[in-house]
């Protein structure tokens, strides 16, 4: 498996802080790419969101550790995805930040924080003693529509999202479930929901927090990028104007940025690996032709989930239907038919409403 070594010195942190963590949940993994799999592992659930009820939230954690127990799935990732980006006034001039839950309500910082909290507790009660261990993912958007179309506000957001993942890792930290248990930040981020400028200003934002946030997972996509190609294209997307190196940039290139990218499209006789398997092949290959340093995938996220329970059809959605087996070998075959790309894959989740 090959090996890129990194140039800049923020990125090595980045990378020794990774590997510290995982030898912390993974003891057996000496290093990143030794825990990271070969074969598709078995797929966590994850959530999209609909309440923040902390009853419900001990609920899911405990039945995520059930889970993880009984499939004997000794790490994994799990997004809970909380909705788009969304503010409030507090009443004094000040700024509530949040989300807009996929109920169609408003979710503080608070809010969210408290729910985190919740699900990593039944997460905790569920397992044994240094037993499967979880990165509990706290999922927003770069979703336009509830915030002001200004770089400002979004950087503003992702300070308060960065500080609200500090808050509840401390919480795990304080509460004796690191030997199980670690929280992230995540964001679905996509070419047609917002402007580039927008959502960089958010991985910058997130960034600046105090150990930046525990990191963030970029779960969204590189849309529209054109295919089998490693150069800076334009990502077809006039209105946002978004290159291949913005979809680089807040999936990997800033500071707290690990990509989980969306592969929901399944293979053709043209594209056996399928639309979105390519796009990050290629996403990693123009990493390494531009930067000298191939892009690490942290695994894949599909929504079969998700499609079997909205879908009033015998059968989902046939363009998103892959199962996380299926995403994650299109992954990982498109990554290592490349010598300049070749890795493992660490996680597969799968995600479903509520």
């Amino acid at each position: 498996m090959n090996v890129h070594r990194l140039p800049s010195v923020r990125r090595l942190l980045r990378v020794l802080v990774a590997e510290s963590m995982l030898l912390v949940l993974v003891p057996l993994a000496t290093h990143v790419e030794t825990a990271a799999a070969d074969s598709a592992p078995p797929a966590s659930v994850s959530r999209y969101m609909f309440t923040t009820n902390p009853q419900e939230l001990y609920n899911d954690g405990c039945a995520a550790g059930h889970h993880a127990t009984q499939d004997n799935v000794q790490n994994s990732l799990i997004v809970l995805d909380f909705g788009q980006a969304d503010s409030q006034p507090d009443g004094s001039g000040g700024t509530i930040w949040g989300t807009y839950l996929y109920n169609k309500t408003f979710a503080s910082t608070t809010d969210i924080s408290l729910a985190a909290k919740s699900f990593a507790d039944g997460f905790w009660d569920c397992t044994s003693f240094y037993g499967p261990t979880l990165t509990l993912t706290i999922g927003t958007s770069n979703q336009s529509g509830a915030l002001a179309d200004d770089p400002s506000v979004w950087s503003a957001h992702g300070v308060a999202w960065g500080n609200m993942v500090n808050n509840i890792e401390s919480y795990i930290d304080n509460s004796g479930y690191s030997s199980e248990l670690q929280a992230s930040g995540a964001s679905d981020m996509e070419v047609n929901w917002n402007s580039s400028t927008n959502t960089r200003a958010w991985a910058d934002g997130y960034g600046s927090t105090p150990n930046s946030g525990w990191f963030y997972y970029d779960y969204g996509d590189a849309s529209a990028c054109p295919l089998n190609s490693n150069t800076n294209d334009l990502c077809n997307n006039p209105n946002n104007s978004w290159m291949r190196e913005d979809v680089w940039y807040v999936s990997w290139g800033a500071i707290s940025a690990f990509p989980l990218p969306e592969i929901y499209t399944p293979g053709t006789a043209s594209l056996p690996y399928g639309s979105e398997a390519t796009q990050w092949h290629d996403m990693s290959s123009y990493s390494f032709a531009a930067h000298g340093y191939q892009m690490d995938i942290a695994g894949e996220l599909t929504q079969y989930a998700a499609e079997q329970q909205s879908c009033s059809c015998q059968s989902p959605n046939d363009s998103l239907s892959n199962t996380p087996s299926q995403a994650w070998n299109q992954l990982y075959r498109a990554l290592n038919d490349d010598p300049n790309t070749q890795q493992g894959l660490l996680y597969s989740t799968d995600i479903q409403n509520g």
